[in-house]
This record gives structure tokens, sequence and C-alpha cells, in this order.
């Protein structure tokens, strides 16, 4: 089913309206001193934004997942800045980043587990799996092989594998992959599913894996993007990094907290820009905490950035 409606102009992309991203500062949200809870004591409200990508091919589109919680809808959906437009794809709780390739498909996981992929006009949804835990797709090389986990249980017991045309045409055992972003040539930077904060490179070629850094952070890694010969990932309760692969040096590109984080990072087929979700929290009580995403895009050349929602 698709939707077609027209928004009130805002911006023209990365133009007008830019905001320089400030020193490190975090604006407490909460009436007290921003005391970490327990997950039980967040609830995620109104309009919620995550897992965008950008079109590898058009840098003025962008694909996101809107969580409507005063309707109870779930969509994906396309933006255009060029003529401030939004197309809904899709009415379906996914549960991954969304990927995007050159010849115009997304995928992503769906709520229970299984990998689907449609067109970016909304035709065409094929169901890719229906069977175990399905996790993490992406299209290598922005192509048609897709790339994915299957798991039996949610634990790190899981499979890589990549297919096409729904057929598998290999596979890798005991690879428990929880984040990864393309790098090149039939090459993935990927952060373990376990605590060990490492981020490896695995070459689908030849299925050799190579350990790139270990990141000193007591929080857990919620996304990674890979541009311009700089890893970017993000921290739960914590902040952007970038990771320089040619110096080993690791500085932080956004300051974030436990009221200002970060997930779900993406970046253009031309490095330049970095796409991820921003999540604030706040409270009236310190008892009970709402949260909800934005998607937040920044100039990798002159660190501007624009809230898209």
């Amino acid at each position: 089913m698709k939707y077609i409606y027209t928004l009130i102009p805002i911006f023209v992309f990365l133009s007008c309206c830019k905001k320089k991203q400030s020193e490190c500062e975090c604006k407490n949200y909460g009436i007290g001193q921003g005391i970490s809870q327990p997950t039980s004591f967040y609830k995620e409200v109104g309009y919620s934004y995550d897992f965008a990508c950008i079109n590898p091919i058009d840098e003025n589109e962008i694909i996101y997942y809107l969580k409507d919680y005063s309707n109870n809808k779930f969509q994906i959906v396309k933006h255009n800045f060029i003529n401030n437009s939004k197309i809904v794809l899709i009415e379906k709780k996914i549960i991954s980043q969304i990927h995007w390739n050159k010849n115009g498909k997304i995928v992503f996981a769906s709520d229970d587990y299984n990998i689907w992929s449609l067109n970016d006009d909304g035709s065409n949804l094929i169901k890719h799996t229906n069977s175990n835990y399905n996790l993490n797709p992406i299209w290598l090389n922005f192509s048609d092989t897709l790339v994915y986990q299957i798991s039996p249980d949610l634990s790190n017991k899981r499979t890589l594998v990549y297919s096409y045309n729904n057929s598998i045409i290999d596979s890798i055992s005991s690879m428990p992959i929880e984040y990864s972003t393309y790098y090149d040539n039939n090459q993935l930077f990927f952060v373990e599913y376990s605590t060990s904060k490492k981020i490896k490179k695995i070459n689908l070629s030849n299925h050799q894996v190579s350990d790139i850094t270990i990141i000193n952070s007591d929080n857990l890694i919620t996304g990674i993007t890979y541009s311009k010969n700089k890893i970017y990932l993000s921290t739960s309760n914590d902040n952007i990094y970038q990771f320089n692969l040619s110096n080993q040096i690791i500085s932080k590109y956004t300051c974030g907290c436990i009221w200002k984080y970060y997930k779900s990072l993406n970046s253009s087929f031309s490095e330049k820009y970095i796409l991820f979700t921003k999540i604030t929290t706040q409270t009236d009580n310190d008892i009970e905490f709402q949260y909800k995403g934005s998607i937040i895009i920044t100039n990798t050349e002159d660190f501007s950035e624009v809230e898209i929602k």
C-alpha cells in the first residue's frame, strides 16, 4: 500500500538552515541529574524515527522508519528534499537498519525476524526467509547480493550468509555480528555480538577476519558506518566517535549522554554525509522517562548538521 502527501517546505537539503555542532554540551532533559533507570522505566512516545539511510544514487532522498504511537502506525517512508514530499512505502514493524542498493531496492528485517525487500517506489515486496531468526540484512557492494545472519536462538550462535535471487551462495559459521557496514570490494567492517567492543573486518571472498581496533567505552555500541577512511560508531548513553584508519586515532564526532544519545548510523555513497538517529529523553518526575528518535544528517566536510525529524 502506498500513500503520497506533501510537506510544508522546511529547508533545501544541507544548503540552508545549517546548524554547527556545538561544543560538548549535553542538556539535562530531566528534573534530576540523569541517574540511569532500568529500561522498564522508559517509554517511547508520539512520533519517533529510526533506521534512516541515504539513496546511494540520489543524496536528496532518504528512507526512514516512522513509529507513530498516537495512531499505532509503523511505516517505512521515503523523503525527497527537492519537492519536500513523502511516500509511505509500506506499513510494517521492523527491527533493523534499512539498506538501499543502487538498483532501487531496500531491505530490512521485520519484527518476526524475517528478511524482506521491496522497490523504492513501494512495489515488488519479497519475503526472503521463512525460518529461524534472521537478522541485520545489507546489500553487498550496494548490489543485489544480500548478506544477513541466521541464529537459532538469538544468541551469539550466528551464521553469516549471502544470497542472490533467494539462493544462498555462501555461508560462514560462528560469525556473531551485531552491526556492520560496507567497506570495499566484498569487505565489511563489523562489531561482534559480544561485550568485547571490537571492530573487525571480514573479506567475504576468502572469509578472512582481522581486528581493527577496540573501543574503550563502558557503553554498548549501537551503530557503525564507514566514510572517507574513517569508521564512525555510536554508543548507548554516550557519543559518536570516529576512528581514523590512517593514523589509528579515535576522537569524538558528536557528544551525547544519557539524555541525548545516538544510534543507527548510515553514510552516503559519496561519503560526504553521515545520517543517524538522535534519541532524546525527558521526565517530569524522575520515575517515568519518555524518549523519541529524530533523524540528524551531518556534513563530514564542514561538520554542519540538520535535524530532519
